[in-house]
C-alpha cells in the first residue's frame, strides 16, 4: 500500500470513529461493574440500581427568608414540578386536591386493608363512633368533622394516614417543615430511571429553573440531595476529571517530548497515535456496546501514558540519516511484540461477565492496537525533520543485591495482612462526600422517606399476581411497623390493590336493610342525630355497585406515578416492590420472610448486596489478571522462540506487580477491583520496557562487516534503547501521577497503581539488565 493510500485510509477510520463517537451516549453509574450474567437475585438487584425507584428520589429543603415565605414557595414549587412532567411524585405537606379527595372517598372501602365484616356490625360501627367523638376536640377535629357523616367507621382517615406515611414531617402553613422550622421540605421522584445520569441533570435544573421562578424577590435559597442528584453529581465529576486529567497529561508529556526531540514536529506528530488510540478505541466501545461508561472514558488517562510510548520508540531508535519507514521495520518485531501483549493482556476482560470490565478490555485493546498500527504505518510517511536527542548514558541505577530479599519482604506483607488488604465498601467508591452524605442523612429523617437501602420485592407472572403477594405480606409490615421493627412502607397495592381484594372487600358490604339497622343500633346513647349519617348509608350501597379500581382510573391524579414507580414489568415478570424505611433488624426480616414461605418475596439490601457483587468482580479480577500472565507468557515463548527468554522478559514486570501490591498495603490502601484492572495495565507498559530495553540489540545480531562496526551500532541501539524507555517511563509517570490527584477515588485507585507500577518495572528492569 502507497502512502496516500496509507493516509487516506487511516483519516477514514479517523472519520468514521468520531462520527460514530458523537453518536454514542455516555453512562455514569457504576452499574456497569455488576454482572450481565448473573442469578435472579442479582438481576433484580442490578435492574433496582439502573432503574429502580430508590434512585429517582430528591429530597428539597427551602432555606432562609420568613417562615410564610417559605411555605409560599413550597406550594409554587411543588405546581411548577407537577406541571413539568419530569416527575412521578411530588410531595410537600399539601392535601390532595378536593377532586382527588373525593375520588379517595369514594373507593375508600375498596382501598381498605383492615375492612372486615365487623366494620359494619352494630359493635364496630358503635367503637368507631366513640372514637371520633375522642378526637373532634383534637387538633385534627375539623378534618374529622367534615368527613365524620360520610365516613363514621374512619376507613378515610385510615387510608390518609397510611398514605401519608407514619414519619410524617411537621407542618407549617399546610406545608412540611423541619422540625426547627428553619427549612420548608419537599421529596419528589424523578420520571427518569435513577442512574440515567444526564436526564437527572435535567431534571435537578428544571427544579432550579422553577425555584427560581417561585422564588422571585426572595432571598431563600435550596439545597438538594438524594440519589438522583448524587448521581448527576457523579457524573459531572467524572467528566470533569476525565476532561481535566487528559488535558494535564497530555500537556506535561507533550513538554517531556519537546524537551526530548527539541523540534515541534516530532512532538506534534507523537500526538497522532494518542489521538487514533483514543478516538478509535473509545468508538469500539460504543460500536460493541451502545454506550460508553463514564470510568472507560477516563481511563483515557491511563491510555495516554501506554498510546505515547510508540512513537517514542520509533522517533528514538532512528539512526543517523536513516528513513524512518526503515526504523520501523527494523523494530517491527519490539513494536508487534508490545502492541500484542497489551492488547492480549486487556482482551483478557473479555470473557468476564462484567460490562464495565469488558468495556475496559475492549478500550484498551483497541486504543493501544490503533496507536501502534497508526505509528507502524502512518507516522513513517510524515516527515519530522531534523531533530537532536539527548545523550543517555547507558549506565542505569544498579539495584543491590538484595533485591531478591525486598521480593519476599512484599510477599510476606501481602500474606500477613490477606485478610485485610480488600475493600468492597461501595460508598468508598463514590466521589460523593461525607459532608452531602450526612446531610441526605439528616433530611431524610426529617421527611420520613426511604432510606434506599432496604426493599421488598414481591414477583410474579402477572401484575396481578404480584399485587396479591404484597397484599398477603401486607398485615405483616403492618404488625412490623407497631413493633418498631420498620418505620414504614409503600405498596402500590395502597392504591392499585388487587382486583381479586377489591372484590372481597365489595363482598364485605352489607345491604342497605342491614348497614341501616346496625348504624342505628350503634348511635343509641351517642350525641348524634340519625339523619347525620344518610351519606354513610348512600356511600356504601352505592360502593356495592361501583367498578373495580384499574390503572387508568389513577390518571391525572397525585398517585398515578406513584403506582407506576412501585409496580413495573422486567425479565417478562411483574415486580411490587416495597422501599422499607427505619428498619431497624434486617435479619428478623429475612428470618419472617422465610418462615412465611416467601415465594417469589426477596429483601435486597441494595448497599450490602451491591458490595457481594463487588466482591465477586474483585474475586474474578484475580483470575482476569492470572489468565492474563499466562496467555502473555505463551505469546512470548511463541514469538521469542525460547522459554527461557520469555521468563527473563517476563520476571521483573511480575516483580514489579508484585512489588506494587505489596507498596499499596503498606501505603494503607485498601484494594478493590480498580486495583486490579490497572495491575493489567501495569503488565503491559512493564513489558513494553522490557521488550525493548532486555532486547536491545547486540553486536552479534547487527551483522556488520567488522567487529568494531559491530561493537559500535550495538552500543549506539542500547544507548536509543536506554532513552526510550527513559522517556517513556517519564510520559508514563507523568500521565498516571496526575491520576493519583484526583478526587474521585476509581481515577485515583487506577493512578496510584499504575504510577507505582511503572516505577517499579523501571526498577527491575535496570536491575535485570545489570546482573
Amino acid at each position: 500500500m502507497n502512502s496516500r493510500a496509507t493516509l487516506t485510509l487511516w483519516a477514514a477510520i479517523m472519520l468514521c470513529s468520531v462520527v460514530w463517537l458523537v453518536r454514542t451516549p455516555l453512562n455514569f453509574d457504576l452499574s456497569g461493574f455488576l454482572p450481565s450474567n448473573a442469578s435472579p437475585a442479582q438481576r433484580l438487584l442490578v435492574d433496582q440500581l439502573r432503574d429502580g425507584v430508590s434512585g429517582r428520589l430528591i429530597l428539597l429543603a427551602i432555606s432562609g427568608d420568613r417562615v410564610e415565605q417559605r411555605a409560599r414557595i413550597s406550594q409554587e414549587l411543588a405546581t411548577r414540578l407537577r406541571e413539568s412532567g419530569q416527575f412521578s411524585l411530588v410531595a410537600n405537606g399539601t392535601p390532595p386536591p378536593p377532586a382527588q379527595l373525593e375520588w379517595l372517598m369514594q373507593r375508600r372501602y375498596l382501598l381498605s386493608v383492615g375492612l372486615s365484616p365487623e366494620t359494619f356490625s352494630e359493635a364496630g360501627l358503635r367503637l368507631a363512633l366513640e372514637d371520633s367523638l375522642q378526637l373532634l376536640g383534637s387538633p385534627v377535629g375539623a378534618a374529622i368533622k367534615a368527613w365524620l357523616p360520610r365516613d363514621p367507621s374512619g376507613e378515610m382517615r385510615t387510608l390518609v394516614l397510611s398514605l401519608m406515611g407514619t414519619q410524617s414531617p411537621n407542618t407549617q402553613h399546610g406545608v412540611w417543615f423541619s422540625r426547627d422550622g428553619a427549612q420548608a421540605l419537599l421529596l419528589a421522584y424523578s420520571v427518569a430511571p435513577g442512574l440515567n445520569a444526564r436526564a437527572q441533570q435535567q431534571a435537578i435544573e428544571a427544579i432550579h429553573r422553577a425555584f427560581d421562578a417561585a422564588r422571585s424577590q426572595s432571598s431563600a435559597t435550596l439545597l438538594l440531595s438524594g440519589p438522583a442528584v448524587f448521581t448527576a453529581e457523579s457524573r459531572a465529576s467524572i467528566e470533569q476529571a476525565a476532561t481535566f486529567l487528559t488535558l494535564i497529561s497530555t500537556l506535561l508529556v507533550t513538554l517531556i517530548l519537546a524537551w526530548t526531540y527539541r523540534a515541534w514536529r516530532p512532538v506534534a506528530f507523537s500526538l497522532i497515535p494518542l489521538a487514533s488510540g483514543l478516538v478509535i478505541g473509545a468508538a469500539a466501545v460504543g460500536a460493541v456496546f451502545g454506550m460508553i461508561h463514564g470510568i472507560t472514558l477516563a481511563f483515557g488517562a491511563m491510555l495516554i501514558g501506554e498510546a505515547i510510548d510508540y512513537p517514542a520508540y520509533l522517533y528514538t531508535h532512528r539512526r543517523d540519516h536513516e528513513a524512518l519507514n526503515v526504523t520501523a521495520h527494523r523494530i517491527r518485531r519490539a513494536m508487534w511484540l508490545a502492541m500484542l501483549t497489551t492488547a492480549l493482556g486487556a482482551l483478557v476482560m473479555l470473557v468476564s461477565d462484567f460490562d464495565g470490565l469488558r468495556q475496559l478490555g475492549v478500550f484498551t485493546a483497541v486504543g493501544a492496537l490503533a496507536a501502534g498500527l497508526t505509528t507502524r504505518w502512518v507516522l513513517p510517511m510524515l516527515n519530522p525533520g531534523s531533530y537532536r536527542l539527548p545523550t543517555v548514558s547507558l549506565w542505569w541505577p544498579r539495584l543491590p543485591r538484595w533485591l531478591p530479599m525486598l521480593l519476599l519482604l512484599a510477599a510476606a506483607l501481602l500474606m500477613a495482612r490477606a485478610e485485610v488488604i480488600w475493600d468492597d465498601d461501595l460508598h468508598r467508591l463514590s466521589p460523593i462526600n461525607a459532608q452531602a452524605l450526612a446531610q441526605d442523612r439528616a433530611l431524610r429523617s426529617e421527611l420520613g422517606a426511604p432510606d434506599v437501602r432496604y426493599l421488598l420485592t414481591f414477583s410474579a407472572s402477572t401484575r396481578e399476581g404480584a399485587l396479591a403477594l404484597s397484599e398477603r405480606h401486607q398485615t405483616w409490615l403492618d404488625g412490623l411497623v407497631a413493633d418498631g421493627a420498620l418505620e414504614g412502607y409503600a405498596l402500590a397495592a395502597q392504591l392499585l390493590p388487587s382486583q381479586a381484594a377489591q372484590r372481597a372487600r365489595q363482598s364485605m358490604l352489607p345491604d342497605a336493610a342491614t348497614t341501616t339497622r346496625n348504624l342505628a343500633q350503634a348511635l343509641r346513647g351517642l350525641p348524634f342525630r340519625p339523619d347525620t349519617f344518610a351519606p354513610f348509608l348512600r356511600d356504601v350501597a352505592g360502593t356495592r355497585a361501583l367498578p373495580l379500581i384499574q390503572r387508568s382510573d389513577l390518571d391525572g391524579t397525585l398517585w398515578a406515578s406513584r403506582v407506576d414507580a412501585l409496580l413495573m414489568q422486567s425479565n417478562q415478570q411483574w415486580l411490587a416492590l416495597a422501599p422499607l424505611s427505619g428498619v431497624k433488624v434486617p435479619a428478623r426480616l429475612q428470618a419472617d420472610i422465610a418462615q412465611r414461605g416467601g415465594t417469589g418475596v426477596t429483601l435486597l439490601d441494595i448497599k450490602g448486596d451491591a458490595e457481594t457483587l463487588l466482591r465477586h468482580t474483585r474475586e474474578q479480577s484475580l483470575w482476569l489478571v492470572a489468565i492474563g500472565i499466562a496467555v502473555i507468557g505463551v505469546l512470548l515463548v511463541a514469538t521469542l522462540g525460547s522459554v527461557r527468554v520469555a521468563l527473563t522478559t517476563l520476571a521483573p514486570v511480575l516483580a514489579s506487580m508484585l512489588m506494587t501490591v505489596a507498596a499499596l498495603v503498606a501505603m494503607g490502601e485498601r484494594l478493590n477491583l480498580f486495583h486490579l484492572i490497572s495491575l493489567l495495565l501495569v503488565l503491559g507498559i512493564g513489558l513494553n520496557y522490557a521488550l525493548f530495553f532486555l532486547r536491545a540489540p547486540t553486536a552479534g545480531d547487527l551483522g556488520r562487516k567488522t567487529l568494531d562496526d559491530a561493537s559500535a551500532a550495538a552500543v549506539a541501539d542500547r544507548s536509543r534503547a536506554t532513552l526510550a524507555v527513559t522517556v517513556c517511563g517519564a510520559t508514563s509517570l507523568a500521565a498516571f501521577a496526575c491520576l493519583t490527584l484526583s478526587a474521585i477515588p476509581v481515577l485515583h485507585a487506577i493512578g496510584l497503581t499504575v504510577l507505582l507500577g511503572t516505577l517499579f518495572s523501571l526498577m527491575n528492569i535496570a536491575a535485570w539488565r545489570g546482573r
